[in-house]
Formats: C-alpha cells, sequence, structure tokens
C-alpha cells in the first residue's frame, strides 16, 4: 500500500515542513511513499531519489504573500483533484498533511481515498478532519487542540514526546571550548536577522569567537550579507544547503539561530542556542522552551546588545543538570521513533 505526503515549500515557505516530513518518511522505511510537494529545491529532490521515494511536483502553488493563511475551498478542492487523479487506482494507506493552507476540506476529501489521515500542525488555528493530529510544541492546551477536531475520534500525538527530528547523535554534545559559532536563520530568513546579528559580531570584543554563518540559497539578502563581512577575519559565511547537521556540529560550540526546525535539532544535539524568532509563532514556541531552560532567548532589540551577547556566548553552565531539562531532551531525541510507533 502506499502513503502519501503532501507538502510545499518555497521562497517564503522555507524548508523546515519538507525536511521533517521527509524525516519521518525515511523513519517509516515503507518501500512506496510519494511525495506530492511543488517548488522543491534540488537538496530535497536528492534526498527523495536517494531513499527511493516518488516525486509529483508537475503543478505550481501560488507564492502568498501569508503562507500561515488557510487557503479557500475552491484553492483546496482544485489540488486535491490534482492529488486524487495522479493516485488514482492505488490503494492509500496513509495521507499525511503538513501544510498551513490545507485544513478539514482538503482533509475530509483525503480520507475518502485514504484508510488513514494525518496532520502534522504547529498552529493550532484551523479545524482539521483527520486520524492523527501531531503538534510537538509545549504551549498549546490539549482543550484547544480538542475543539479544533471536527472527527471526535482523533488521536492527539501532542508535545516533545512527538517532536520530528532527525540524524540525531546518542549522546549530550561536549562542547570543545574553540568559541565556534554558527548562525543560521533558514534557507529564506525573511527578515534579514542573519544581517542584523552581523551589524552585532562585527566588533572587537567578539575577536574571541569564529562564528560560521550558514545562508540559505533561496536568502535574497545573501550578497549583502557577505559584502558586509568580507573585511573580518573571524567571521566566514558560506552559502550553502547543509545535508547533513551531524558532521556539521561536530565542529560547533553554539548556534544562533531562528525558533524553527533546527532549532529542534540543535537541542538534540545538545546545544543550547541563542534563539531569535522571526514570526509570533515561533515566539510562542521559544518563550515555552525558554520556561524550561532550554534556549537563549533574544529579540531583534536585544541582540544588538553586544555586552549581554557576549555575556551569553561565554556562558558555558552545563544545564543538562536539572532533570527537567533531561526528560524534555530525551523526549526530543526519541521523537520521531515515538511517532513513528504510533502511527503503525
Amino acid at each position: 500500500m502506499t502513503i502519501v505526503f503532501r507538502v510545499d515549500s518555497s521562497s517564503r515557505i522555507g524548508d523546515g515542513h519538507v525536511m521533517r516530513s521527509i524525516e519521518l518518511a525515511i523513519k517509516m522505511k515503507k518501500k512506496n511513499v510519494i511525495f506530492f510537494s511543488s517548488k522543491l529545491g534540488l537538496k530535497h529532490k536528492k534526498i527523495l531519489k536517494k531513499n527511493k521515494i516518488k516525486l509529483i511536483s508537475e503543478f505550481n502553488i501560488p507564492d502568498t504573500k501569508n503562507h500561515f493563511l488557510e487557503w479557500s475551498i475552491f484553492r483546496q478542492k482544485k489540488d486535491f483533484n490534482f492529488l486524487q487523479k495522479k493516485l488514482r487506482g492505488q490503494k492509500i494507506k496513509q495521507i499525511i498533511i503538513d501544510h498551513y493552507g490545507l485544513s478539514y476540506f482538503w482533509e475530509k476529501q483525503a480520507k475518502t481515498i485514504a484508510k488513514k489521515v494525518i496532520v502534522i500542525d504547529d498552529l493550532a488555528n484551523k479545524e482539521h478532519y483527520c486520524d492523527f493530529y501531531i503538534n510537538y510544541h509545549n504551549h498549546f492546551k490539549k482543550n484547544k487542540i480538542n475543539q479544533l477536531m471536527v472527527n471526535k475520534n482523533t488521536k492527539l500525538l501532542l508535545g516533545d514526546r512527538f517532536c520530528l527530528v532527525g540524524n540525531i547523535i546518542s549522546s549530550i554534545k561536549k562542547t570543545n571550548f574553540k568559541n565556534k559559532i554558527s548562525i543560521y536563520f533558514g534557507s529564506v530568513d525573511k527578515k534579514n536577522i542573519t544581517l542584523e546579528v552581523c551589524k552585532t559580531i562585527k566588533n572587537n570584543i567578539f575577536k574571541p569567537f569564529r562564528f560560521n554563518i550558514i545562508i540559505g540559497k533561496k536568502n535574497s539578502n545573501r550578497l549583502r550579507i557577505k559584502d558586509f563581512i568580507k573585511k573580518s577575519r573571524n567571521i566566514v559565511c558560506k552559502e550553502a544547503n547543509i545535508d547533513n547537521f551531524s558532521n556539521y556540529y561536530k565542529n560547533i560550540d553554539n548556534v544562533i539561530s531562528a525558533s524553527g526546525v533546527t532549532m529542534y535539532e540543535q537541542l538534540s544535539y545538545g546545544f543550547k542556542p541563542i534563539v531569535i524568532p522571526q514570526n509570533e509563532n515561533q515566539k510562542k514556541i521559544a518563550k515555552s522552551l525558554f520556561k524550561n531552560e532550554l534556549i537563549n532567548l533574544m529579540d531583534l532589540k536585544s541582540i544588538k546588545n553586544k555586552k549581554l551577547l557576549y555575556k551569553i556566548l561565554f556562558r558555558n553552565k552545563n544545564f543538562y543538570e536539572k532533570s527537567s531539562v533531561n526528560k524534555i531532551l530525551e523526549n526530543i531525541r526519541n521523537g520521531l521513533k515515538n511517532t513513528v510507533n504510533q502511527l503503525k
């Protein structure tokens, strides 16, 4: 039987949805998996091909200004009809949806052709019709999620126990004390936070550190960033999409990043990242993790405070000593395994 994923990527959406869906697909180890995805980059296509996952992408989605908004019923119907036509004659075991634009209307149609419908979500801002609902962010209340389920038999997979993070190491990272700091704000970085961080760290007090900046190839400000730091001896800029963060993080002591999918990966590697949220949803996610002492939380205003950033970067307190922190990190590391066990 076939497992289908419906997920998109674009210059506004970024790569997070696609990457966590790919991680889940690989972990499920099913032979017949199909991705319906528009505007995938070469990196994603290579990963899908390597894992023998079929990709159907010969359709275009409008690159709307706000990808958080639910699509119109007409647009959802057109999208589902395309998928249904391509799947005609196949037996569908599961359809897995990781898409802010799709809601209960699309999902209810999906239920007519699949045994199980599974939704991966971050927002909890619209109704859903599904058999499983996955939302691994801890700041949502269960009763609020329940109210959004049109199908009252939906099984809820909530909280860090179902975090969709792959390629994690088995032990807590030990710092090298070489002061190597990675800066990464995703493949897009719409608010150009990378450049704002560069303006702060391009100062003499940060000379003891070595900053490695990763700029996604979808970042429209990449040339400005490169030009700004080109004379800096302790700031290196690389324009790339990293396939395997496991190898990259081996030589890094800490991370400055956004509050997206990669932040959970950083936690799983043993970092206590400095996080600057890029939108309101990321702020809510980050506040919950900050409350549990898992991250250092900053914003565009505080990141300009050189002394504060310097102090945080030099702070090497072992925050894993707290049992509550240890438990959350263990949940994050086992999230994919826990999720796959539930979906069998």
